[in-house]
């Protein structure tokens, strides 16, 4: 366990105090079989891990270095119209006064991260004490925490520059200024590489983790001013939606691929029960539940009898949703490592009625009671004529979406 990570933390209950690593760097050998989580069960009531979040082959990261917050209303355009985030990697020296901006933009959705404090270069840390490096490392990740409301929990290296020693204390994971894809079965969390997104072959990259060789792998792509690329940065988004859409790539922001690879790498599952109308499973990791939080699709072959489901972790709510893949049903369900048995339970409808553009049901639980606070998503089939929804249950709204096969209307 990282002593100065943990320093004054309480590891969650029934978090296990020997498998609590902050980070996983360099390695000789595969950590993971990608084969395994890329391969969905076969047989009912079987279940395992997926590669990436909701069963996508590969991730992509889109990071904005040096805090050019004359852009942040640009990158936030992309994320309303499209839902995918970007990491803005901001050096903290004299930026207290964007603690408002930063605030925002994580209540929005997009992530702020350190770029350290002074942003020096290679040559300035050539003429740094050991000191003086260890805090402009450890000072980034403070003031993020500080002023955006929100853990630093990686950092963006100023002009590449790392040093391991310090920068695996601190931080679960670095991003880097060289380099292509991140291979899946051994990365270097500590220091993965990233390419410019003024590359022109994006798409070749992008593809090479979707099929063949490079299959799971990891594009971590950054920019810095986008004022004159403005077109080329819509265009990638564009692609990273449909791509996204077609469960091939899941974009996220850089914090959440560094800690679902991570936990998944080190992740143990056991099926604990499966039947007609429940499935029960335990998630374990290896690391610091202080940290690593963040949900592993666990995905469970059930069959046509399961239209609808609702999961509970320990008492928590979890989200599942219900897919069909090359003829089979599956459920994917959102859990997370070390905070209890997951229970998936069977959904049915009664009374459902469709006429004059309402539809109207009742939902009912398969088998015994669950929580009624815990949320319930069902799926219909409309035509073209369902422009604009809502929905209603006992005189409260509830939330309601309209799919197209382009996505959501």
């Amino acid at each position: 366990m990282n002593q100065f990570a943990a320093f004054g933390k309480t590891i969650p209950e029934g978090s296990d105090p020997e498998n609590q690593l902050f980070n996983l760097g360099s390695t000789s050998v595969p950590r993971i079989d990608k084969d395994e989580f890329l391969t969905w069960p076969t047989e009912y009531g079987n279940a395992h891990v997926t590669l990436w979040k909701d069963g996508k082959t590969g991730v992509v990261t889109m990071t904005v270095d040096d805090n050019i917050m004359a852009e942040f209303a640009f990158w936030n355009e992309l994320l309303l119209q499209y839902g995918l985030p970007t990491t803005f990697i901001a050096p903290t020296s004299g930026y207290s006064e964007a603690a408002s901006m930063w605030q925002y933009e994580t209540a929005l959705g997009q992530a702020v991260q350190s770029h350290t404090h002074g942003h020096p270069s290679g040559g300035d840390y050539a003429n740094m004490s050991t000191a003086e490096v260890w805090m402009d490392f450890y000072l980034g990740y403070l003031e993020i925490g500080k002023y955006s409301g929100s853990p630093s929990r990686i950092i963006g290296y100023s002009y590449g520059w790392n040093n391991a020693e310090y920068s695996s204390k601190i931080y679960i994971a670095g991003r880097g200024t060289t380099g292509s894809a991140n291979g899946v079965t051994a990365t270097n969390y500590n220091q993965t590489a990233s390419f410019s997104g003024l590359n022109s072959s994006y798409m070749t990259k992008f593809n090479a983790i979707t099929e063949g060789s490079g299959r799971g792998g990891w594009c971590s792509v950054h920019w810095h001013s986008v004022s004159r690329s403005t077109d080329l940065v819509r265009q990638i988004y564009a692609s990273l939606y449909e791509l996204s859409e077609q469960r091939k790539i899941w974009t996220a922001t850089f914090a959440d691929a560094a800690m679902y690879g991570q936990e998944r790498d080190t992740s143990t599952l056991t099926v604990t029960g499966s039947s007609d109308n429940v499935f029960s499973f335990v998630l374990t990791d290896r690391m610091n539940d202080n940290y690593y939080d963040f949900p592993l699709t666990v995905a469970i072959r059930a069959d046509s009898r399961w239209q609808a489901a609702a999961a509970m972790q320990n008492g928590v709510e979890r989200e599942v949703e219900v897919v069909e893949k090359d003829g089979a049903t599956y459920l994917l369900v959102q859990a997370v490592p070390d905070r209890g048995e997951v229970t998936v339970r069977r959904l049915t409808l009664s009374g459902e009625q469709t006429e004059d553009g309402m539809i109207s049901f009742v939902p009912e639980e398969a088998s015994n009671s669950l929580s009624s606070l815990c949320r319930k998503t069902f799926t219909f089939t409309v035509d073209e004529s369902w422009q604009h929804a809502w929905a209603v249950q006992d005189g409260s709204a509830l939330p309601v979406r309209l799919y197209t096969e382009a996505g959501v209307r």
